[in-house]
């Protein structure tokens, strides 16, 4: 990236949003090849581009369009830009980069930095330089590490997480092996969602590491590499050792204090043989035999053509959150996974499914509420769970704190495309572009509309009268059909549609 902190900066404006200051972009651009009047730069719906998130990707910025203002004033040399992202926490594992569109029409990642400025306080950007006008945005990805395995073999830790390890023996590789590695934490919340889902087979999950990615230069080892990387304990088992650990520490202290009890004589042997009560599957704390602190292992593998897949490796565990595993050949996608001991081979398939499913989608709810001067005045946010009472204060203080309660819990991915609708005695007057949005985690997703009078019932002589406020995901979907040409000869033919899938809906009164 050319160095541009003497050129002149300009600063590109439009009316305040969910992401920036009225900011949509600076732009840095070297004179006198570049002056701010060539430039035109705007905000756009995610609706109206081509821009769809990969499953590890969260959009955390608008989407910016420059174009030239004359077809016969392009860019003769490079230009940095500066886009303001949203990032109250910063996620954990990830990081921020600009992607662009190329001329294949490809979303491509930037060289990217991180930048703030002292005159936009509160406010992260993140620059880029950039070589041609068209579509920018700020998106967070998992972050990437390279390390490099020597040919002469040895042990090598990632930087993002000293605890995980790649160990080799001398002349595994043919030349020093470059490889990128990426994670996908899993954290104890997506485990706690998984084990209380609808599926009660997913109560076999006990535990999982990250889910890594790794892009390898070879096709194949010359020797076995050995793989180290932490996963959290089953916590049964922390928490029993605890107990346990506990309980023989004040067995200890108070062993001079308790003097045992020697009986004498008669007494004695009938004490040593009285019955032993057995109260059968009513004292037994775990009627299925099975114990709480057990566990077994799997490695999992994952491939674009199988999904995912039991590696029969031999698992160690060095210490009791670190596992210790060997590759005979390079693997692309994986992860270990803690499960109760009854979990077979397909069944940990299938929690390696609901692992990756959780990643890829939120728990959210819908919101919605009135105005309290004018109940047809009413804005709906669709938010994550754990931010329902926050998005709650903040509407309340802001006048709305009328309307229905909180709608049930559903998943949505990112990037998905969600619009409203209405049933009953309630109608909008607002363009359905108004009521149509592009679902994403870091950025407030809401809809601000008015509801009028739909009088199809007759209703309308009563002081209140009553509808519903619903919720839709578009999903585009293709299914096959035989088609019969005029030649009488059959073909098959991919037809693309869009189908409506039905999420909540929320008893609104006028």
């Amino acid at each position: 990236m050319a160095d541009g902190t003497k050129w002149p900066a300009y600063k590109y404006e439009v009316s305040p949003g969910k992401t920036d200051q009225g900011i949509v972009c600076l732009v840095w651009g070297e004179a006198p090849e570049f002056t701010q009047d060539m430039l035109g730069c705007r905000a756009v719906p995610q609706v109206a581009t081509n821009f769809v998130l990969d499953n590890n990707q969260q959009l955390l910025s608008n989407i910016v369009r420059l174009t030239p203002t004359h077809p016969d004033r392009l860019l003769q040399k490079p230009i940095h830009v500066a886009i303001p992202f949203y990032a109250p926490r910063p996620p954990l594992g990830r990081e921020a980069v600009m992607v662009a569109v190329t001329d294949n029409g490809q979303w491509t990642a930037l060289d990217t930095k991180e930048v703030t400025f002292s005159c936009y306080k509160n406010m992260k950007f993140g620059q880029a330089e950039v070589a041609q006008l068209t579509h920018l945005a700020i998106v967070s990805v998992p972050k990437r590490d390279s390390l490099r395995l020597p040919k002469q073999g040895g042990k090598v830790a990632s930087r993002l997480d000293n605890r995980i390890s790649f160990t080799v023996e001398p002349n595994t590789f043919t030349q020093d092996e470059n490889i990128m590695m990426q994670l996908r934490p899993v954290e104890t919340s997506d485990v706690n969602n998984i084990k209380t889902s609808k599926n009660s087979k997913n109560t076999a999950l006990l535990n999982c590491s990250s889910m890594f990615n790794i892009e390898w230069q070879s096709e194949s080892f010359g020797n076995p590499v050995t793989v180290t990387c932490p996963c959290p304990p089953n916590m049964n088992k922390t928490t029993s050792k605890a107990a346990e650990q506990k309980q023989k520490q004040m067995a200890n202290k108070n062993q001079n204090l308790n003097t045992p009890k020697v009986g004498h004589g008669e007494d004695s042997e009938l004490q040593k043989n009285a019955p032993r009560w057995f109260m059968g599957q009513y004292g037994d704390n775990n009627p299925n035999n099975e114990d709480d602190d057990s566990e077994v292992l799997f490695l999992m593998s994952k491939s674009s053509t199988k999904g995912w897949t039991v590696l029969p490796v031999d698992i160690q565990q060095p210490k009791f959150d670190l596992t210790q595993f060997q590759l005979k050949q390079p693997i692309k996608s994986l992860m270990v996974m803690r499960t109760k001991p009854t979990v077979t081979s397909s069944e940990a398939e299938t929690l390696a499914k609901a692992v990756e499913e959780q990643l890829n989608h939120k728990m959210v709810a819908a919101v919605v509420r009135q105005n309290n001067r004018d109940p047809g005045d009413v804005t709906l946010h669709v938010v994550q769970q754990t931010d329902i009472d926050d998005t709650m204060k903040t509407l309340s203080e802001d006048g709305y704190s009328d309307g229905p309660a909180v709608g049930p819990y559903f998943m949505l991915a990112e990037g998905d495309e969600i619009e409203v609708n209405f049933r009953g005695n309630v109608k909008s007057s607002n363009k359905v572009s108004d009521l149509q949005q592009i679902y994403n985690s870091p950025v407030c997703t809401s809809f601000n509309f008015s509801i009028d009078i739909d009088n199809k019932y007759m209703q309308e002589k009563y002081p209140m009268y009553q509808g519903f406020v619903q919720l839709y995901k578009k999903e585009k979907t293709s299914e096959e059909k035989v088609i019969k040409g005029k030649d009488g000869k059959t073909q098959r033919e991919r037809i693309f549609k869009t189908v409506r899938i039905f999420l909540c809906e929320m008893l609104i009164q006028r």
